[in-house]
């Protein structure tokens, strides 16, 4: 069954460099209430990479929250 979001919302995070992140890859927050965390996941729609001039890897990540399929 699919249960629309409550609240549907992007999010964006920054991480330390790191590599193998793709368009459509899904994630999930342990964080989120109950609800969310049961009905809903986030789908990747961007991953950017940033070397400032120090030579510090960052890696942002763009993720738009979906229902859960299944």
């Amino acid at each position: 069954i699919m249960v629309a979001p409550i609240f549907p919302f992007t999010t964006e995070f920054t991480i330390d460099g790191i590599n193998g992140f793709k368009y459509g890859d899904v994630l999930t927050f342990d964080v989120l209430p109950h609800r969310y965390r049961i009905n809903t996941v986030f789908s990747i729609i961007g991953v950017e990479h940033k070397v400032n001039e120090d030579g510090q890897w960052t890696t942002v990540i763009k993720c738009i929250m979906r229902p859960k399929i299944g």
